[in-house]
């Protein structure tokens, strides 16, 4: 079975780095509505404790807007505005430089409005 990271155990293949998987944290309230925000992850090492452990962390691969709309900033801790926030500059740095100028001014001026808080 595909790795994953979930809340019931299964026979699966271990995580490795350089794998990517899919991060698709949602709610679904039965008859009413449902939301998902998916981004793909890749797989990274981490910083190791000593010579025999180390560590494997996520780093984000779909470099979209999160819709600020969606979301009450009053829920969230410190730590996920953190994330949301330095997220955003990712995406605006490394995406912004492909919109600049020309023919895609526009599209550069949605991305802005999309990540501003």
């Amino acid at each position: 079975m595909p790795p994953y990271v979930g809340q019931k155990w299964e026979k699966q293949d271990a995580l490795q780095a350089g794998m990517i998987v899919s991060n698709e944290p949602g709610l679904y309230l039965e008859g009413r509505f449902g939301i998902r925000i998916e981004n793909l992850m890749l797989v990274v090492e981490k910083a190791s404790l000593g010579k025999s452990k180390s560590f494997l962390g996520l780093i984000p691969i779909t470099l979209i807007p999160i819709q600020r709309s969606l979301i009450d900033i009053s829920l969230l801790s410190d730590f996920e505005l953190e994330y949301l926030n330095a997220y955003h500059e990712r995406v605006r740095h490394e995406i912004g430089p492909m919109l600049a100028g020309g023919e895609h001014e526009k599209a550069l001026t949605w991305l802005h409005r999309q990540m501003d808080p």
